[in-house]
């Protein structure tokens, strides 16, 4: 159980961070709480170290991927936590769902800041699809295993 955390969520969360620190803009508000908490030396060795490599990757893979990778780690998280009982958690596997889609939509309205893009709903529906796929296979994997032991 704690591989699947580790490689399910914790993984896919630091790297969606990693992404962010490295190639996003130096005016969104998590680089002014980096410099607040004292890590900004750290968070400056590695943009300073990744962000050359921006040029080589599509725009989708800075501006949406983070956010696919957020939903599927707490999708994946929620799974996980609700394997036993999934008829009661089922409801609460459309929360990522639903705060991902309520803040792009903000961003279209300008209620939220931010830029509205249809890749960053995609990729949002792409992971909560795939995490359930991945995590119910895995599931299944681990239950036909110990039926044959």
């Amino acid at each position: 159980m704690k591989k699947l955390v580790f490689i399910h969520v914790a993984i896919p969360l630091l790297l969606g961070g990693l992404i962010y620190i490295s190639f996003r803009s130096l005016s969104l508000r998590m680089f002014n709480w980096f410099e607040w908490s004292k890590i900004d030396f750290f968070t400056s060795i590695i943009r300073t170290t990744i962000h050359p490599l921006k040029s080589h990757f599509p725009s989708w893979f800075y501006y949406s991927l983070p956010d696919a990778l957020w939903v599927y780690s707490f999708s994946c998280a929620l799974l996980i936590l609700w394997k036993d009982q999934f008829r009661i958690g089922k409801h609460w596997l459309l929360s990522p769902l639903i705060l991902g889609s309520i803040v792009e939509v903000a961003q279209g309205l300008k209620l939220f800041p931010g830029t509205f893009d249809m890749w960053d709903l995609i990729l949002t529906i792409l992971a909560l699809c795939l995490s359930a796929i991945i995590i119910n296979y895995k599931f299944n994997q681990n239950d036909k295993q110990k039926l044959s032991h």
